[in-house]
């Protein structure tokens, strides 16, 4: 029959108030190298996409590998531009490893 009031992205107040768009972040990717998530966030931010960067916490981490770095675009509209970026630039998740030449 009908839709569930929080069905395609919308959350309603109450019975008198206008549905009202949720902001939906995604995350765009993640590393343990700082610096790497560090430029992808100057990146995008220069392209005018609002983002940031967030420090995954492991519980009960006890070895000596840092935390993830997570990067998370705050727009869901902005995603797509994002992941295109990165693809154009060859950066975060799209990063292309450099192939060795067999001496």
């Amino acid at each position: 029959m009908g839709a569930s009031p929080q069905s395609n992205g919308f959350a309603f107040g109450g019975t008198n108030q206008a549905p009202q768009r949720r902001n939906i972040m995604k995350m765009l990717f993640f590393s343990s190298d700082r610096a790497e998530v560090e430029l992808v966030r100057k990146e995008l931010v220069q392209e005018g996409i609002p983002c940031e960067v967030r420090c995954a916490e492991v519980a009960g981490n006890n070895s000596l590998h840092p935390a993830d770095a997570e990067l998370w675009v705050l727009k869901d509209q902005d995603a797509y531009t994002a992941f295109l970026l990165c693809v154009r630039l060859g950066i975060g998740f799209a990063k292309r490893e450099a192939h060795k030449l067999a001496a």
